[in-house]
């Protein structure tokens, strides 16, 4: 986490997902030593719990991708966009 909130790969979640990884993170030892945490499934061993950890925060950035690109659907630029790669004479005669 970096308090200065000067990040170079910060991703946008709610605050609600950010929170739960900081107070996650926030104890190191903690975390490293696997001790229960009310947060994590305790039935899963640690490598899953690391492999499942951002998948909330993927679902996040996928779902405001996708508002994104509804909204860019709509632009002149993807029309054109459109047009220029899915147009008949664009494909070869062997499809």
């Amino acid at each position: 986490y970096n308090p200065s909130n000067i990040c170079e790969y910060e991703i946008n979640i709610s605050y609600n997902q950010r929170k739960k990884l900081i107070n996650l993170m926030s104890n190191k030892s903690k975390w490293i030593d696997n001790i229960e945490n009310d947060e994590i499934i305790e039935s899963m061993s640690s490598y899953e719990q690391l492999y499942t950890l951002y998948d909330e925060c993927i679902l996040e950035m996928y779902d405001l991708m996708c508002h994104s690109f509804q909204r860019w659907k709509k632009t002149p630029q993807f029309a054109k966009l459109d047009q220029k790669i899915f147009c008949k004479s664009s494909f070869p005669d062997t499809f």
